[in-house]
């Protein structure tokens, strides 16, 4: 490749900034071979309406799905499996956007895309470049209507630039943990009802039965001791007088025994057995005053637990608030819910022909705002009320709209006639 080659491939950043600043609209369109069409050049002029009229099998339906193939064929192909005309090997359609010109050409089961300024330079990355002028919708802003729901409050949050998705996920992760905590604060609750009213002198711990015989078993032990100490002295002195020989020795064991019994003290040990008795009952309550703690404790985790998550969920409904509070709406009085959208406090779904109409045609435009071309199929089923809220629309928001139309009559705009213009 030479040098004046390569200086005339321009990469896309070169021109992706302008892009997004720019109005384009179709200067010139021209298909061959593509579909039912021949042959075909069309150049709108200024008009803001563009109808392509003819009979059924004329060729429309062509024409507007061949500005559809240039600008979105990854979309066109699904539908449209082979885009050439039947006994052609090859078909081409190309675009003029006055800065540019986009032409897009098929030959077998292989597509080529290339995009030229006035002066001939080649975008690097052509669809890369095409990506920024179009959105799916603004091809055929009526198929806003045919939404359920569900798809138009996503298609209008995707022209708001709002990502509510995001924050209802992070919202429903606080709400299920909330109910989880909730949950937990309402079975800790109850564990607590048949605790309630414990004796407030219960020790921390349980006692231990083992300790508590044991000192009875010793108190029990000196006790015997102290009454077989006074069988000792009661038969010393009977010895006394019966043993008069033995009176010295046994008048030191008598002093020895009154010494002994004088350093013995009696243990009551009645408290002690009335403990034994009521200990199992004793600790009973005490295991009962820790599960009341505990619970109490864990109650209030989960209370506080419960209300950091309410309060998380409160700013991020807070925070949809703002964003849609902040956002700018393609349409005034259109709003949205978790419904859906609703123009002018009506769902969308219920609101007449002209104002679906004239919701859907601005949301086209407003999800493209740098490509100004909406394409209209089945445009005969609009009545002149329909036809003119779009050119008022069309008129309002610059854009081109290109609408096929049923026409026997050969009447007005671009006719179509076995694939070739005829007027």
């Amino acid at each position: 490749m030479d040098a004046d080659v390569i200086e005339r491939i321009l990469p896309d950043a070169i021109h992706a900034g302008d892009m997004a600043d720019r109005h384009y609209k179709i200067i010139n369109l021209k298909a061959q071979n593509f579909l039912r069409l021949k042959a075909v050049d069309i150049t709108p002029g200024s008009e803001r309406i563009i109808e392509i009229s003819g009979k059924n099998g004329a060729g429309k339906s062509s024409v507007l799905k061949a500005i559809w193939s240039v600008f979105a064929n990854r979309e066109v192909s699904k539908g449209i499996p082979s885009p050439i005309r039947s006994g052609e090997e090859s078909g081409s359609v190309s675009v003029d956007l006055g800065d540019m010109t986009i032409t897009r050409s098929w030959t077998g089961t292989d597509t080529y895309l290339r995009i030229e300024n006035k002066a001939g330079a080649v975008y690097k990355s052509p669809q890369a470049l095409l990506d920024k002028l179009k959105t799916s919708l603004s091809f055929d802003p009526l198929a806003f209507i045919r939404m359920d729901k569900k798809e138009q409050r996503a298609t209008l949050l995707q022209v708001l630039g709002v990502d509510l998705d995001s924050l209802d996920r992070e919202r429903e992760g606080y709400f299920n943990a909330r109910t989880e905590a909730n949950r937990e604060v309402k079975n800790l609750t109850a564990q607590l009802a048949p605790l309630q009213g414990l004796p407030v002198d219960l020790p921390k711990e349980e006692i231990s039965a083992t300790d508590l015989i044991n000192r009875i078993r010793a108190a029990e032990e000196t006790n015997r001791k102290i009454v077989n100490t006074d069988r000792v002295i009661a038969a010393k002195e009977q010895e006394i007088k019966e043993l008069e020989t033995r009176l010295i020795n046994e008048r030191k064991n008598l002093e020895a025994a009154y010494i002994a019994r004088e350093e013995m003290q009696e243990i009551d040990i009645s408290e002690m057995e009335q403990q034994l008795r009521n200990i199992e009952e004793l600790n009973k309550q005490v295991q009962k005053r820790r599960t009341f703690e505990d619970i109490v404790s864990r109650l209030h985790d989960a209370s506080k637990k419960s209300d950091y998550l309410t309060e998380k969920i409160e700013d991020i409904d807070q925070t949809k608030k703002e964003a849609l509070k902040n956002a700018t709406f393609p349409i005034p009085d259109i709003s949205i819910s978790p419904e859906g959208i609703s123009y002018r406090e009506i769902p969308i779904s219920q609101c007449s022909a002209a104002e679906q109409i004239r919701v859907s045609v601005a949301m086209g435009a407003a999800l493209n705002p740098g490509l100004r071309v909406l394409l209209i199929q089945d445009g005969s089923l609009l009545d002149s009320t329909s036809r003119g809220i779009i050119e008022e629309i069309a008129e309002e928001q610059d854009l081109q709209v290109w609408i096929e139309v049923v026409d026997e009559s050969r009447g007005s705009g671009v006719i179509i006639e076995d694939g070739e213009i005829i007027s």
